[in-house]
């Protein structure tokens, strides 16, 4: 990496930065635990509007004026207008089941 190369004074705000960075991801982590316990365990509502299945990350957004995002990579083509949905906890984060769609995908909340 040559960091050899580099003088103690140069060494020392690298490491600084990389001291920085981990604490700031420390503390965005810190602030997603906390927004995820501020949610119910379990919320049942419908799509507003059509749903096309899942592609990567697909927003979903819900008759009650919440807009989640899909976090964990799944591909399933379904189409159906104003299927219900059930969001519910699990041990990483939240999965939302869709109506007519037989694996829950994972979630976070936009809004």
């Amino acid at each position: 990496m040559g960091l050899q190369k580099l003088t103690s004074d140069e060494r020392d705000k690298i490491r600084i930065q990389l001291i920085e960075m981990y604490l700031k991801g420390v503390e965005e982590g810190r602030k997603q635990v906390s927004t995820v316990g501020s949610l119910p365990r379990v919320i049942e509502s419908k799509i507003d509007g059509e749903f096309e299945g899942w592609e990567g990350e697909t927003l979903i957004k819900l008759i009650n004026g919440q807009i989640w995002q899909q976090s964990e990579y799944h591909y399933h083509y379904h189409y159906a207008y104003m299927p219900e949905v059930v969001i519910y906890r699990s041990s990483v984060g939240y999965k939302m089941l869709v109506e007519g769609v037989d694996k829950p995908v994972g979630v976070i909340q936009l809004k």
